[in-house]
């Protein structure tokens, strides 16, 4: 197998592991009640900005578009919709779905913008893109 063909498998592998460690994770803990409300927001924050950093680099190793700005913006569209069906998979409907939607979709979002303006060898390495040669 190609080395691209398994850098995207390895970071395919890596993103559907993690979302299946964070469904168990808001599952047991607001299932048990140990979470208020604005911890929950918190954590479906955070863990959906490391689902974002995994989608970008699975959307940069699968070479969707040449351009670095069209994976961004399916990172957040296919951010929110992993957060959207996770939410519902949990039965949570009404302000409930809307307040931890949101803060969902708020990491997935600071994760887009903040590969826009990180240095070019952080980006090289995150996206697995060639670095630049100067002449």
């Amino acid at each position: 197998m190609p080395e691209i063909a398994r850098s995207w498998v390895k970071w395919l592998g890596f993103l559907l592991f993690f979302l299946v460690l964070l469904f168990a994770w808001h599952h047991w803990s607001m299932a048990r009640g140990l979470l208020p409300l604005a911890a929950a927001q918190a954590s479906y924050g955070a863990g959906f900005a490391l689902c974002a950093v995994l989608l970008l680099g699975l959307l940069a190793r699968l070479r969707v578009s040449s351009h670095p700005a069209v994976w961004r913006m399916l990172t957040v569209l296919l951010g929110a919709a992993l957060a959207a069906l996770e939410i519902i998979l949990h039965y949570y409907s009404g302000t409930l779905f809307l307040a931890l939607w949101a803060a969902a979709v708020i990491g997935v979002s600071a994760v887009s913008l903040l590969a826009r303006y990180l240095p070019s060898s952080v980006l090289n390495f995150w996206l697995g893109l060639e670095p630049e040669v100067k002449q």
